[in-house]
């Protein structure tokens, strides 16, 4: 999946064997009625918006916040997986905190250096002197809130987890690949969150950088059907809702008004339980999104030559029809509320 080039870290395509089996459990379970023309590629379709939401690194950069930030939507991609099965979503239910982590780098980087494979293992004589080694680093930045036998006994002998390092009677085995690919996975986990150093969350601020590519995506593909307005999402007055999409069309006698959702169905909403509140009627959910997208379009009636210096018409306002939307990274659950449409992006692209 991932491989090192003269020790940095190389991203290549790849597919992952997971994809497979929750192919055939979605089969199984009714949840689609085939699966022979779903490819990898279609799944992850926007990943050309989520890449350049990315933060790159420097290749030499020894900050590993950074360097793993480069991953995250190989993060996403990899938790959300590992949660729509209920055994892999038990076996890699970790919680780990931020000390955990920086001994994660501190092995991989050691096999980096002693190992030209990236494999390694450490002998039973030496896991007492390892074993020290962590709890000092416990005591020193974790105030002796965890200890070495804690961590040993979640990520080496958890009979309910998978390990990330492998004992055998006489050793610990461990490799560089290993390590990264829980390094990726693990940086996720809301236990980092919420922790104090990491209250920004990292995982929102891509989200945000993502949501912001996905606007910029939607209003390039407008320009290239002769719509033209701001290139950024624009907000005419203090008092004024944020538009993300404000465009028009000379030729189509057309406003466009849409507001874009760069965001997935959560995997635990595929029940009948959960689909409708966590989809629609929770706070936030697409209800709570569309009656907001109605308040912009009143607002926009309401304060029409506000916009005029955005939009820049060469006809009188009523001379245009307008089309306020939400527009969604997938396909929604609902294609209307009142007079605002929800659409995903191909619908919407398609219907202009």
């Amino acid at each position: 999946m991932l491989r090192l080039s003269n020790g940095v870290i190389d991203r290549q395509p790849f597919i992952l064997k997971y994809m497979e089996v929750l192919k055939d459990e979605h089969l199984a379970s009714g949840l689609v009625s085939k699966v022979d023309d779903t490819k990898n590629s279609e799944v992850f379709k926007y990943s050309r918006i989520e890449e350049k939401a990315t933060i790159q690194a420097e290749p030499d950069t020894l900050h590993w916040e950074k360097r793993l930030a480069e991953f995250w939507s190989m993060t996403i991609k990899l938790r959300h997986m590992l949660r729509m099965n209920a055994r892999t979503a038990k076996q890699y239910d970790y919680k780990p905190t931020i000390v955990d982590m920086t001994i994660f780098i501190g092995w991989f980087e050691n096999l980096g250096r002693v190992s030209p494979t990236g494999r390694g293992h450490m002998s039973i004589t030496l896991e007492n002197d390892e074993l020290k080694r962590i709890n000092t680093i416990f005591n020193s930045y974790a105030n002796a809130t965890r200890n070495a036998d804690k961590f040993v006994g979640e990520y080496i002998d958890s009979q309910e987890l998978v390990p990330i390092v492998v004992r055998t009677p006489d050793k610990w085995l461990m490799d560089t690949s290993t390590l990264l690919f829980f390094m990726i996975l693990l940086q996720g986990a809301q236990s980092l969150a919420d922790e104090k150093p990491l209250q920004e969350e990292s995982l929102d601020r891509w989200r945000k950088r993502a949501a912001n590519e996905f606007e910029n995506h939607l209003r390039s593909e407008l320009n290239g059907l002769k719509f033209t307005g701001p290139d950024e999402a624009i907000k005419p007055t203090k008092q004024a809702y944020e538009y993300d999409i404000l465009k028009v069309s000379e030729e189509k006698r057309l406003i466009v008004l849409a507001d874009a959702k760069f965001r997935d169905i959560s995997p635990s909403s595929f029940t009948g339980e959960n689909l409708v509140p966590q989809e629609l009627t929770n706070d936030n959910a697409m209800l709570d999104e569309a009656d907001r997208q109605v308040r912009r379009l009143e607002y926009f009636n309401k304060n029409i030559e506000q916009f005029r210096k955005y939009l820049n018409p060469k006809r009188p306002w009523n001379d245009y029809g307008i089309r306020s939307l939400l527009v969604t990274k997938y396909r929604p659950v609902i294609k209307r509320y009142k007079n605002t449409e929800i659409l995903s992006v191909d619908e919407f692209l398609a219907s202009i």
